[in-house]
């Protein structure tokens, strides 16, 4: 027969949730207030000479994508 052993049980520490108490929207707003800026001055310091407005308005068409679901319906 073989010998089994048993070791002590550790429990783990709890990690707090910071980002699981706040709603989706605020997540989402987080997400918006610091990741577009932060995309903005990647880009612009890859190409410093390209405009502003050809960095800026594609980001905020892509801000559009999340906030309008398609429905199951077809409806607009």
């Amino acid at each position: 027969m073989k010998s089994v052993m048993f070791s002590e049980i550790v429990h783990a520490r709890r990690r707090v949730k910071l980002l699981g108490t706040l709603s989706p929207l605020t997540v989402y707003g987080l997400a918006v207030a610091i990741g577009m800026p932060l995309l903005v001055l990647a880009l612009r310091s890859f190409n410093p000479d390209a405009p502003l407005a050809a960095i800026v308005l594609p980001l905020l068409a892509g801000l559009v994508l999340p906030s309008a679901p398609a429905r199951p319906d077809g409806s607009r």
